[in-house]
């Protein structure tokens, strides 16, 4: 199973697959969704509606089946504590800022949840090992083992196809 980043879907909303040019990419994830191949965590959802919003996202994330958006998971707690102390190792070069952030939004919940379950994660963020000012999605599941991929890829995979 893929667990989707709020950055696919509002990358995708905002640019190449725009609801009014590309209506059947949005068909098609929620045909994913009813399939059980792609989900995403509840914290992700609740980017999607942050504040006022009311945009094509945000009612197109209402429509998807209650199961797509993943309630964090009792046992995910060794692998937030895996992540915690990753990210606390004094080698890494992460401000507390960062590590704080990386906390407070859906990232953590993605990387948990994934390692706990032997998901990937779908996200377009690059690795960067050496950043300091944010935690990268891809540089803590190189540390964890967890596979991930970028958004192109997953639709590859899953035989998106406009004809």
């Amino acid at each position: 199973m893929y667990l989707v980043d709020a950055n696919v879907l509002i990358e995708a909303h905002r640019t190449y697959y725009a609801p009014d040019l590309a209506p059947v990419f949005w068909e098609w994830m929620a045909e994913q969704a009813e399939k059980g191949t792609i989900a995403s965590v509840s914290q992700v959802r609740e980017e999607l509606e942050d504040g006022d919003r009311q945009d094509f996202l945000r009612s197109w994330s209402r429509s998807l089946p209650a199961d797509f958006w993943r309630e964090p998971l009792v046992e995910a707690a060794p692998s937030y504590q895996t992540i915690f102390d990753w990210i606390n190792e004094a080698a890494r070069p992460y401000i507390p800022a960062a590590v704080s952030g990386f906390f407070e939004v859906a990232d953590s919940s993605l990387v948990a949840q994934a390692h706990a379950r032997g998901h990937e994660i779908v996200t377009f963020e690059k690795p960067s090992p050496q950043a300091r000012k944010r935690v990268l999605i891809p540089d803590v599941c190189d540390a964890l083992g967890v596979s991930y991929c970028d958004g192109f890829t997953m639709y590859r995979q899953l035989g998106l196809r406009f004809s």
